[in-house]
């Protein structure tokens, strides 16, 4: 149930200036911010919204590593704009390219640091609810989000969004940073609330009827990218989808490129690359989190796809 927090003081690190192509916004007035419309009355308390900070565009230097997840008391939303790559969530990597919607709160760890060979820009919104006396809701964020809606919320903390939703929330995410650069007055506070209102019923409505493949190789490939580490033999695909091996994996390969199991194998072998170049996980550890049971297997198929042995090729990486 959602509870309050103690006024404690905590650091989000973001970068302080815009990089190429991105357009940021954080908000330095974060203790002077005046309650706008965008409350939650929990028990005899009522909660506003505060904005940290937003952007549109944020890509980032890449790192030679990555850095361990996190969290925090306050709220992302996170939508995947452009080219490809991984998130951390609750400590396992998660595909993401453009229509991810990954969303979290307090408590809930999570990581959105890219490394070398990724490509994903995101738009990001991040904020907090706090009382009069600057207590901290600590609600998840589906709590949060079902108590804003007044209904129970079908928001997971990563999906795809269709086409529509996904420009629609990146429009207001962008709305929200132009509101928060404008000249300061005393609507800004308001109007930031108003543009956070907007984003929440995006997430709302958005997470309610998420992109909904239609064909089975669509309903596939979205099965084999959310959820790549775990056995998904194409024959137990095929009869979740009510169509025959053959059929699944001929138009699989006609509209991918490649069949469902060498999909499955390069989502791995990309999470395994991120591993290796941004953890000091051993192989073997590295092998059992993108899903290869046998380490001796995946160190075959990693040698037979990347030309070196994974442990080959994290030297040469961290010697670049």
């Amino acid at each position: 149930m959602p509870h309050k927090g103690q006024n404690r003081p905590f650091t989000v690190s973001f970068p302080t200036q815009e990089t190429e192509g991105s357009l940021f916004f954080q908000n330095s007035r974060l203790s002077q911010s005046a309650p706008g419309p965008c409350r939650l009355a929990v028990g005899d308390s009522v909660y506003a919204a505060r904005i940290h900070h937003a952007e549109v565009g944020h890509r980032g230097e890449p790192l030679a590593r990555r850095p361990p997840s996190h969290a925090h008391p306050v709220y992302h939303i996170v939508l995947a704009t452009v080219g490809t790559g991984h998130f951390l969530l609750g400590g396992h990597l998660a595909a993401v390219e453009r229509g991810t919607l990954v969303t979290t709160g307090p408590g809930e760890s999570h990581g959105f640091s890219r490394v070398a060979g990724e490509t994903a820009c995101y738009a990001e919104v991040t904020f907090d609810f706090a009382d009069r006396r600057g207590h901290v809701l600590e609600a998840s964020f589906l709590e949060m989000l079902s108590l804003w809606a007044g209904q129970k919320s079908a928001c997971r903390p990563l999906q795809h969004l269709s086409e529509p939703a996904t420009a629609e929330l990146e429009q207001r995410i962008e709305h929200l940073v132009r509101v928060g650069r404008s000249p300061s007055s005393e609507l800004t506070f308001p109007r930031l609330s108003t543009a956070l209102i907007q984003i929440l019923e995006s997430t709302h409505i958005a997470t309610l009827a998420p992109a909904a493949p239609t064909m089975p190789w669509e309903k596939a490939y979205r099965l084999l990218l959310e959820d790549f580490a775990r056995p998904l033999p194409v024959t137990e695909l095929a009869e979740r989808l009510g169509v025959h091996p053959d059929y699944l994996t001929r138009r699989f390969r006609k509209a991918y490129g490649m069949a469902p199991l060498a999909f499955q194998n390069w989502l791995r072998l990309e999470a395994a690359k991120t591993w290796l170049i941004s953890s000091d996980y051993t192989l073997k550890e590295i092998a059992a989190r993108v899903g290869f049971a046998d380490p001796g297997y995946f160190a075959r198929i990693f040698r037979r796809k990347m030309g070196v042995p994974p442990g080959q090729f994290r030297r040469a990486k961290r010697s670049e």
